[in-house]
């Protein structure tokens, strides 16, 4: 693809993409949840946790 839109790209650039994308595999699941996911599904993922907890257990019969 690079070719073809005549980017250059050489093993240097291919290091730094592999780092970096090292780092960001590492560090993700540290961060916290407000800022792992976009806005949008955060909040989907916080209102889906609270209605789990409204709920009140079925007692089987």
């Amino acid at each position: 693809m690079r070719e073809k839109l005549g980017l250059r790209w050489t093993a240097r650039d291919e290091r730094r993409l592999r780092h970096l994308g090292h780092a960001v595999a590492m560090l993700t699941p540290r961060l916290p949840e407000r800022l792992r996911y976009m806005p949008i599904a955060y909040h989907a993922r916080r209102a889906a946790r609270s209605s789990r907890r409204r709920r009140p257990e079925r007692l089987s019969a």
